[in-house]
């Protein structure tokens, strides 16, 4: 790889900005890639600048010459993407990869979502990757939150069989009534219609009526334990609860399933 990059530099000689991405992978290969452009002159390589990207502080990795060259002035910080740089990257990437109208801000900002806690860009564009995917294998015009919680289930899946046998009768009934009120109708639900779908599941299963304080301390609990995201809303307005972790009428079943066999965990 070298030869070929000296062999261009002496067939077309002027100054290069070279940008290495993951360079924590080549500085710990203890390649001499790096001091090599470091010392560009010196080396008949001509003028080059370098950066180095990567996720921690690479200078302890780095040989006596080449991390003299970087000093320890040179480093800026980035801080993670927020959601809303991660909606406006995937907007970007969505608009040069795919189809005009098959995607909308909603499930960018699905997307962003559940990438934000991270920060991670790159996870961000897999689920991206994957909902389109999904969409198109179910035969739909556009990507839907079905589409992305598909993607996030395959990608990184977080529900564990084990995880919903510990839940209680009551975290059930939330879940399920949460999931029936997300099927095929986006990616969040306000939590007053959550409430008043929960309240109509009780009914339907002869259940006793639940309060609201124990309606919204079941729903910290199941915020908490990292199954459902609750979102605060502008004045006026109710909070808004999402599920992303797998489709909502696949967690549907589950539930049903897990009810009908009994012997969850009392409230």
């Amino acid at each position: 790889m070298m030869d070929v990059f000296q062999q261009g530099l002496r067939r077309h000689p002027q100054h290069l900005l070279v940008l290495l991405d993951e360079a924590a992978a080549l500085v710990k290969q203890e390649t001499r890639l790096v001091y090599l452009l470091t010392r560009s002159r010196e080396v008949d390589l001509g003028s080059i600048s370098l950066v180095l990207v990567a996720t921690g502080d690479l200078l302890p990795y780095l040989d006596a010459a080449s991390r003299s060259s970087f000093g320890v002035t040179r480093r800026l910080a980035l801080a993670p993407y927020t959601r809303e740089d991660l909606i406006e990257v995937l907007g970007a990437r969505a608009t040069l990869a795919l189809r005009p109208g098959s995607f909308d801000r909603e499930a960018l900002d699905q997307i962003a979502r559940i990438a934000a806690p991270n920060g991670d860009a790159r996870f961000a564009l897999e689920l991206l990757a994957g909902a389109a995917h999904a969409a198109e294998d179910a035969g739909a015009e556009s990507i839907q939150a079905e589409h992305v919680r598909r993607a996030k289930g395959s990608l990184l899946p977080t529900l564990s069989e084990s995880q919903l046998e510990a839940l209680s009768t009551h975290e059930l009934g939330i879940l399920l009534a949460l999931s029936r009120s997300l099927r095929g109708k986006g990616s969040s639900v306000p939590s007053q219609k959550l409430r008043a779908a929960h309240a109509a599941l009780l009914e339907e299963l002869g259940g006793s009526a639940m309060s609201r304080t124990t309606f919204w301390r079941t729903l910290k609990e199941l915020e908490r334990d990292g199954l459902v995201t609750l979102e605060a809303a502008g004045s006026g307005e109710s909070s808004r609860v999402a599920m992303d972790d797998l489709p909502a009428s696949y967690l549907a079943t589950l539930v049903e399933e897990r009810l009908g066999r009994g012997a969850p965990r009392k409230a």
